[in-house]
């Protein structure tokens, strides 16, 4: 078992508390359930990003702002051929809700029939409607 909550200095930097705080959840968790982190600029520590990967299997995402060193190098890396990302493609659409559910039950399936049946029935009983008096029209 780990304990959440550390009380230190009010000068004492976050980041030591945060990565000892995932070492734990990491533990007691084990490998590869906790997948992604998000952080705050303040936490940026390239040892112990790397070190949360290797040993975690967890991905640290902390967002950038242009004016920083570190987007500077990320987009020339880019620029200049080194670093390669695969395209996007997105993901295929839902099915449409008409479409039936493999686990509905045959009964019901056999009852959905027979309404569709009668509705179509009562929709061929009725009379015609007289010229000019379709939808919308008065």
């Amino acid at each position: 078992m780990f304990a959440g909550l550390s009380v230190v200095g009010g000068n004492a930097h976050e980041g030591p508390v945060l990565w000892e705080l995932v070492d734990h959840v990491a533990e007691a968790i084990g490998k590869g359930v906790m997948k992604r982190l998000i952080l705050d600029r303040g936490f940026i520590d390239g040892s112990q990003m790397r070190r949360c990967k290797r040993d975690h299997g967890i991905e640290v995402l902390i967002p950038l702002k242009k004016n920083m060193d570190v987007y500077e190098d990320v987009f020339g890396s880019v620029k200049n051929g080194e670093a390669k990302f695969p395209p996007y493609s997105s993901p295929p659409p839902d099915p449409p809700v008409d479409a039936k559910p493999a686990h509905v039950s045959r009964e019901i399936r056999r009852r959905e029939e027979k309404r569709r049946k009668t509705l179509e029935k009562k929709k061929a009983a009725l009379p015609p409607l007289p010229p000019g008096q379709g939808l919308g029209e008065p």
